[in-house]
């Protein structure tokens, strides 16, 4: 068919509609218009140029600033028939929709019905497995493009959602509310079995295997299953299942999605690079104040200093992630030979260090030295700040920071500090959702077994049996040996 249009000018830019002359550089796409092609290539740059004076939320486009501050205002469009309001006309017809019985656009796959052609073309790429919206960044692709712009923040490290209550920030808006539900106490999710409550569904859920029985997580290499599916993938190691999760940037892999997304934000972002460059500045103000006479070799990376240009070099390996022992048996690589060495008595069982006392044998001198001190009752490293003493210097330390109040070990995901390398660990479980110790009588999950050893069902404190005990011990022992 063709179309007739009244002037040469109409005519001239109807053409340019088939032809397209005006192609970005950076994917060749190509527009009608050189204004959408401006457009268009702030999706590239990033840029946001027009800004929210009331929050402070940015867009590429000012239609879109104007559509977005109609959110400030009071919603003042009501539908007659729920009651919902709204704030533009725009809003509410597309809302109306809902309760249109007539939903034209059939899919010829499932025979869904949709109001708009529109939502009829995104749900028939679940079918076709078409994803036309791709990250310039990774290449990762997506069916929606509202999916490729909240993708596009964990590139960008923006967090557009803002708590009011503790003020951390999230990518998605669900995120937000599913966060918030910390701060107000509520608990909808009841379960129908023992009444306990649950703030979010996932968490309901996951609480009810424990009464049917149900472990649905099963290792297709040796049968065995799991409650969560977080504990079958770190048992899948054992079967030398590699780390699920790459960083397109940089290759580096790693177990769980958030700590990949973590390690972006830490070490491929601008703000990234900012907090490194604050760290490394503060570590150049703290050798200043403290001297480097003594440690002249310096690292260009973390400002580290030492002694000797061995010790420099091998402490370089940390950064270049350079490993040079390669064990034959497993095929995991070590930086250093002294932990290379140790890793080896693991698969051979040698305990080359026996106490003189009662021939208990150690993998480690450190730990053989620590041992026999339970024989002579020396404790020869003292507190600074009280009299207290002990046995094994890294006891010591442990206890000073009572004192001091340091927390040296630091949660990567939200900043929290510890005392102690164990607690971050357990801490940990709480961003993971492992919950690994269950008590036996109401089913509730801790992620720290402190908290479940001082766990009480209905006001009656829970008594744990001896098994339990024993294997705390065992746990503790081991650990003791491998110091």
């Amino acid at each position: 068919n063709r179309i007739r249009l009244q002037t040469k000018r109409s005519l001239e830019s109807h053409t340019l509609t088939h032809t397209k002359p005006f192609k970005c550089d950076d994917c060749d796409k190509t527009f009608s218009r050189n204004r959408l092609l401006v457009r268009h290539k702030l999706i590239h740059t990033g840029e946001r140029p027009f800004a929210c004076g009331q929050c402070g939320k940015t867009f590429t486009m000012s239609k879109q600033l104007e559509h977005h501050m109609l959110r400030h205002r009071e919603k003042t469009l009501s539908c007659k028939i729920c009651g919902n309001t709204f704030f533009t006309k725009k809003d509410l017809k597309r809302h109306q929709l809902v309760h249109a019985v007539e939903r034209p656009f059939k899919c010829l796959t499932c025979g869904k019905g949709f109001t708009k052609r529109k939502l009829l073309i995104e749900h028939e790429r679940i079918h076709t497995g078409e994803k036309p919206y791709s990250c310039a960044v990774c290449g990762k692709s997506y069916t929606q493009s509202g999916g490729l712009s909240y993708h596009m923040r964990t590139h960008t490290g923006e967090r557009p959602h803002s708590c009011s209550e503790c003020g951390k920030r999230f990518i998605t808006k669900s995120s937000l509310e599913k966060h918030k539900v910390i701060h107000t106490g509520q608990k909808p999710f009841t379960c129908e079995t023992c009444g306990a409550a649950f703030g979010h569904k996932g968490n309901l859920v996951r609480h009810q295997v424990l009464h049917t029985g149900e472990r649905p997580y099963k290792c297709k290499v040796c049968g065995k299953s799991y409650l969560q599916s977080t504990l079958l993938k770190a048992h899948m190691h054992r079967h030398g299942a590699t780390k699920p999760f790459m960083c397109d940037l940089c290759g580096k892999t790693f177990m769980y999605n958030f700590l990949m997304r973590r390690h972006h934000l830490k070490w491929h972002t601008a703000e990234g690079e900012k907090q490194k460059e604050r760290e490394r500045k503060e570590r150049t103000r703290t050798a200043r104040r403290a001297g480097t006479s003594t440690k002249p070799f310096s690292c260009d990376i973390c400002l580290n200093g030492f002694s000797s240009m061995l010790t420099l070099k091998n402490h370089q390996r940390i950064h270049t992630g350079q490993k040079q022992y390669s064990c034959s048996i497993c095929g995991k690589t070590f930086a250093y030979k002294h932990t290379f060495d140790y890793h080896m008595r693991l698969h051979s069982g040698v305990k080359p260090y026996a106490c003189k006392y009662c021939e208990k044998k150690f993998v480690l001198r450190q730990a053989l030295e620590g041992h026999e001190r339970t024989h002579t009752g020396e404790k020869p490293f003292k507190c600074s700040y009280c009299d207290k003493t002990f046995a094994v210097n890294t006891n010591l330390k442990r206890h000073e920071r009572v004192h001091t109040g340091e927390k040296p070990f630091k949660c990567d995901v939200c900043g929290r500090g510890f005392g102690q390398a164990n607690n971050v660990k357990a801490h940990m479980q709480v961003h993971t959702g492992v919950r690994p110790y269950y008590c036996k009588r109401c089913g509730k999950g801790f992620s720290d077994i402190r908290h479940y050893k001082n766990h009480s069902c209905n006001g009656v404190a829970v008594t744990h049996d001896q098994s339990n005990k024993s294997s705390d011990r065992t746990f503790r022992s081991r650990k003791g040996e491998m110091r």
